[in-house]
C-alpha cells in the first residue's frame, strides 16, 4: 500500500525538469517538488526522507554512467526498487 500510494504520488508530480537539475536536495523543498518538479535525484531523497520516517531502511543508488539515481528500500521481510514512477518489490 505504501509503494503504491508512493507510486500514485511520483505519477502526479514527476515531470523530469532539466531546470531545476541544479539544485540541491537541501532547496529542494516538498512543495518545490511538488510544484516545478525534479530530476530522479530529488524523487530518490524525497522518498528516502518518506519511508524512513515509515520505519523502512533506504538506500539511494547511484548509477554515474547512466546519471541516474535509484531507491531501495527494506524491511526484515522484502525489499522494493523505486525508480521515480516504477518499482519492482520482492516479498
Amino acid at each position: 500500500a505504501v509503494v503504491n500510494r508512493t507510486q500514485e504520488i511520483a505519477k502526479e508530480w514527476f515531470n523530469y525538469n532539466m531546470s531545476n537539475v541544479n539544485v540541491t536536495n537541501w532547496e529542494m523543498s516538498t512543495s518545490k517538488l511538488h510544484d516545478e518538479s525534479g530530476v530522479c535525484r530529488h524523487f530518490s531523497n524525497y522518498f528516502s526522507y518518506v519511508f524512513r520516517d515509515l520505519g523502512f531502511n533506504t538506500k539511494e543508488i547511484s548509477m554515474p554512467e547512466m546519471n541516474h539515481r535509484v531507491l531501495m528500500v527494506w524491511s526484515n521481510s522484502s525489499y522494493c526498487i523505486i525508480d521515480q514512477t516504477n518499482f519492482w518489490c520482492q516479498n
